[in-house]
């Protein structure tokens, strides 16, 4: 049974409905999906037509019997409106340590509908609005079924072409495999990690765009996203984790063979985009220097 459903859905969308001016509320991240684990939150993304003041807010935390522990305001850091929110966080059946935690994020109708044409009709390339995206996508909806059907249509099922395609541009290009031998071969261990981290974020971000899906912030729930790759290379899963969890000999042609698998599939899907540097690029192995020899040569 999904309990975080059942609590959104018959407690606390509710409440919020008091309020005059919800036009959606949707249920968003891992419950939504049915991924949810024992330390999941439960998610709330709400609509307004003008978003509600936070005295009203607090009233209906506390006819719900919860706890507030935030109150947050992005408008005062980020002048995008399609970016804007305000946020509650607060909880149920116990405090900040035993109780339930809700996050419930507070959106205008406005933002909403500025973000997708930002993406859908100016071809941006932000990657929080793509993360956004992506959780409407994947969002159960608890309140304003046909507004949130106009959206989905507005989005469609895949992003822009043009969008796919600077995506791919801006992201095929992975750090040379020298770089890998010079963190693995010495006692570097954070950068050998954010090396092959890195690469493989950017080898999945061609990916989703390759298939033309908006993608999660940080390939949360990885598994899920990569069975929605249509096209992917063979043992994609496998190899991921196999470049994170295995030792340099194992890791580094794990990750050669997928760098060099995903470059294929741009060039088949993708003729019109040169890789060929891209290619060279990743195979460059910079020359070992011998610094007593080359000393003594300079002298000659």
């Amino acid at each position: 049974m999904n309990w975080q459903r059942e609590l959104a859905k018959q407690q606390i969308a509710p409440l919020y409905q008091q309020i005059n001016g919800l036009v959606c509320c949707l249920l968003v991240g891992s419950s939504a999906r049915n991924l949810q684990r024992d330390f999941s939150d439960v998610d709330l993304v709400m609509y307004w037509d003008n978003i509600p003041s936070e005295l009203q807010r607090i009233q209906i935390i506390e006819q719900a019997t919860g706890i507030i522990t935030e109150m947050y305001d992005s408008s005062e850091d980020d002048a995008d409106i399609s970016l804007q929110s305000q946020s509650d966080v607060f909880y149920l059946l116990g405090d900040k340590h035993t109780g339930i935690k809700i996050d419930v994020t507070h959106k205008t109708v406005t933002s909403a509908e500025k973000l997708i044409d930002d993406v859908v009709i100016r071809y941006e390339t932000k990657r929080i609005k793509f993360a956004i995206l992506h959780s409407l996508h994947h969002s159960l909806t608890l309140v304003g079924e046909d507004w949130m059907m106009a959206r989905l249509a507005q989005i469609g099922d895949e992003m822009p072409m043009r969008v796919a395609v600077k995506l791919i541009e801006d992201n095929i290009r992975f750090n040379p495999i020298w770089i890998f031998d010079m963190f693995a071969g010495r006692p570097d261990p954070i950068l050998y990690h954010r090396f092959r981290s890195k690469n493989l974020d950017q080898m999945l971000m061609v990916l989703g765009a390759v298939n033309r899906l908006y993608m999660p912030d940080g390939f949360k729930h990885l598994d899920a996203f990569i069975d929605e790759l249509t096209i992917q290379p063979d043992r994609l899963g496998h190899d991921i984790y196999q470049i994170l969890d295995s030792d340099p000999a194992i890791a580094k042609p794990t990750i050669l063979r997928l760098g060099d698998a995903i470059h294929d599939l741009v060039a088949h899907h993708f003729p019109d985009i040169d890789i060929q540097d891209a290619r060279d690029g990743f195979h460059y192995v910079r020359p070992r220097h011998e610094g007593a020899l080359l000393l003594k040569e300079t002298r000659l």
